[in-house]
């Protein structure tokens, strides 16, 4: 969205560049900003996860570990599937918002919250998990490719034209009316 508003986008829409290779280039921006941080909750989670598995068989009990390996590889792959489902969600909602606050709102709105709201209902707590993001990445993926130059263009091609009213050349503005007053 910012790109949108100053001239970065208008400088990318004019090299021979696809739509394609715009697009990895913004996700090489993103792995270059946010991979260290999700590499390490990653790590932290791992290593708690661990933990976890180490002091269940440590423990008196000798309490069976794979139920608790399941259900922390099930969440590390929702983990991994939630931050592509924000990349491509995210890119989506920053070219078609009219803001920067609003792409934010919507995409963690789709991405997060309803998931989360649908695991109040334990019978589809899993399909939104799941099958959620998969459908947030396939419609993002799909709309942004389809329709990023109609939309990254939007602002230059459907401008309103400012009256100026000077006639230039190629200019067919006219001067604005003098009005005078008779008194």
């Amino acid at each position: 969205a910012v790109a949108r508003r100053n001239i970065a986008l208008e400088m990318l829409l004019s090299t021979p560049l696809s739509v394609d290779q715009i697009i990895h280039g913004q996700i090489l921006s993103l792995k270059r900003i946010f991979l260290l941080p999700v590499v390490t909750i990653l790590s932290i989670e791992i290593a708690g996860l661990a933990g976890g598995i180490y002091l269940l068989q440590a423990g008196e009990r000798g309490q069976p570990v794979g139920f608790s390996i399941f259900f922390g590889i099930l969440y590390l792959s929702i983990f991994l599937l939630d931050v592509a489902t924000l990349t491509w969600t995210g890119m989506w909602f920053g070219l078609s918002s009219k803001n920067e606050t609003t792409a934010i709102v919507k995409t963690i709105l789709y991405v997060l919250v309803l998931p989360f709201m649908g695991s109040f209902f334990c019978w589809f707590g899993i399909l939104f998990f799941i099958g959620w993001p998969i459908f947030w990445i396939v419609w993002s993926t799909q709309k942004l490719r389809a329709e990023f130059r109609t939309l990254a263009a939007h602002r230059y091609l459907f401008k309103p034209q400012e009256s100026r009213w000077l006639p230039l050349p190629g200019n067919p503005a006219s001067p604005p009316p003098i009005i005078y007053n008779r008194t």
